[in-house]
């Protein structure tokens, strides 16, 4: 009896042994960026499978010694459920923010010449050389199966207008694009787009978006009190009217001049707005230094929400569950301005930035 209590004893204690031994490591381990990293990664993919993540995006971490003019590498950086982002792949200038896939399962994003394309558990993989071609603007999805690139070669005077398939990389067509124009958003019905123009009145030095008929070639331009500012998540066009103290969203059909009010607010607003899951981000008051900004929120069948009043804000778009807006502000400290991104929850009002000093174009899915 003795000798059998002794080894239920002895057992206990090497299972306690053994539970400490484990915490312990776990412990140390913690403090290893190689180890902290690959777990924190691991729990995100976990978390991310089974649906258990709040949310999840991508962001660039921007390089604060870089001065004006000088080439910027900003590194991009996956995030899920928490601000404490996980390099995902050192990018290459040319830089511009990727974007999710309308399902949100794919974030698309160009690196260089490389088109790639990362998932919701912050995973990437290359699609491979996107030719000899440079990217002129962000990757934007036309839908879930097919990628459309601005795209050109220095000392030539137009763009290509590039469509791509997400899952393989093949090429699907290409044509020549004006070089004063950059694709911003497809609309869903594929026949038209906004694009960037450097040239659109009525402000000449400042680009514009113009709406572009993509069989013609054909751009049209907003009438002086308007301004081109997306696409409704029912397809319509969405257009900014109004001055002074009287500002409205109006949903429009793409030939039509008459419209359905979507918002009206008090002061001017960006242009173009964020949309995502059947919500739209409106950002009143822009990114002006010094002076204060609403972040209002759109939802299906609802006016616009007031979720945020911040400093010099720019870039507003909705998570697609509209749980959360994304948002990137121009902070003036020693030294110049900085750039900053972060989220702010919907029901509650609270803000998490995701960085301390210099990150931008954060895009939930």
């Amino acid at each position: 009896m003795e000798g059998t209590g002794s080894g239920r004893s002895s057992r206990r204690i090497e299972l306690v042994t053994g539970v400490l031994f484990a915490a312990l490591m776990v412990g140390a381990a913690a403090f290893y960026p190689p180890f902290r990293d690959g777990i924190d990664g691991a729990r995100r993919a976990v978390a991310a499978l089974l649906g258990m993540a709040d949310w999840a995006g991508y962001y660039l971490e921007l390089d604060p010694s870089v001065l004006p003019g000088e080439v910027s590498s900003p590194q991009l950086l996956f995030t899920a459920a928490s601000f404490r982002g996980r390099p995902a792949r050192i990018v290459d200038p040319p830089v511009f923010p990727g974007r999710w896939s309308p399902s949100g399962d794919r974030f698309a994003f160009t690196s260089g010449r490389r088109l790639l394309i990362g998932d919701r558990s912050g995973a990437i993989r290359s699609l491979g050389e996107l030719l000899d071609l440079t990217p002129a603007g962000p990757p934007v999805w036309a839908h879930d199966g097919e990628l459309v690139l601005t795209m050109g070669r220095a000392q030539t005077e137009g763009w290509w207008y590039v469509r791509i398939d997400p899952a393989s990389g093949l090429l699907l067509d290409q044509r020549a694009l004006p070089r004063h124009l950059v694709i911003e958003s497809v609309s869903p019905d594929g026949r038209s787009a906004l694009a960037f123009s450097s040239r659109a009145p009525p402000q000449p030095t400042r680009a514009s978006l113009v709406l572009l008929d993509l069989s013609t070639g054909q751009e049209t331009v907003a009438s002086e009190i308007e301004a081109f500012a997306g696409w409704a998540p029912n397809g319509r066009l969405l257009v900014r009217v109004g001055g002074g103290d009287r500002w409205r969203l109006e949903a429009r059909d793409p030939a039509s001049s008459a419209g359905e009010p979507v918002a009206g607010l008090a002061a001017s607003f960006d242009v173009p707005v964020g949309v995502r899951g059947g919500r739209i981000a409106i950002v009143e008051g822009g990114r002006r230094r010094g002076a204060s900004a609403a972040i209002w929120l759109v939802g299906p069948g609802a006016g616009p929400v007031r979720v945020a009043t911040l400093d010099a804000v720019y870039e507003a778009s909705p998570s697609g569950d509209g749980r959360y807006v994304a948002f990137s502000v121009i902070e003036e400290r020693p030294g110049g301005a900085h750039h900053r991104s972060g989220i702010v929850e919907v029901a509650t009002g609270r803000v998490t930035y995701a960085c301390a000093a210099d990150c931008t174009a954060l895009r939930l899915r």
